[in-house]
């Protein structure tokens, strides 16, 4: 049998290691480095939430929404169609025409900035006008409509897809 051995101990007046001042300045130094690294990033990070005209725009924002929920009884009496040979057909409520409603519609094509299209409107008593836009390339666009009637603007928004010619959109 072998046995035990004994991890010698140190002579009676000799330093022992203890680790813990160690450990303790370890740690705060690399949390010193990390609050240090933090402040630094943030004193030189470029935060620009908000614009100088951030007023105008929060403005220009409200009009919008006021005109959206000014839209909302008449939504199912605004349509916009593609007409194939004649262009876009366009229906704004038969009442808004009557009171002499005018305004714009913007084509507005995701795919490609310079195809878009602003025209004024012209309704016919009806509430309807068709933009001679023949040559629109095929693909989605998206039609804004804008209009005043009296002293209150209305909105609308509506998706047009435009069959392509040879069956590939551009």
């Amino acid at each position: 049998m072998i046995p035990p051995t004994r991890t010698p101990r140190p002579p009676a007046g000799a330093p022992r290691f203890n680790p813990w001042p160690y450990s303790l300045v370890a740690f705060f130094v690399v949390a010193i480095t990390g609050i240090a690294t933090l402040v630094t990033i943030a004193v030189t990070h470029r935060s620009e939430l908000v614009a100088t005209d951030y007023y105008d725009q929060e403005m220009r924002f409200q009009k919008r929404v006021d005109q959206v929920k000014r839209t909302q009884p008449w939504e199912g009496r605004i349509a916009v169609g593609y007409l194939a040979g004649s262009g876009v057909q366009i229906h704004l409520p038969r009442e808004h025409a009557a009171l002499g409603a005018s305004g714009t519609a913007s084509l507005y094509r995701p795919s490609a900035e310079d195809d878009d299209r602003s025209i004024q409107l012209a309704l016919d008593a009806e509430g309807s006008q068709v933009l001679p836009l023949r040559d629109l390339a095929g693909g989605l666009w998206k039609v804004r409509l804008q209009w005043k009637v009296a002293d209150d603007e209305f909105f609308a928004e509506r998706n047009l897809v435009v069959p392509s010619v040879g069956g590939t959109a551009h």
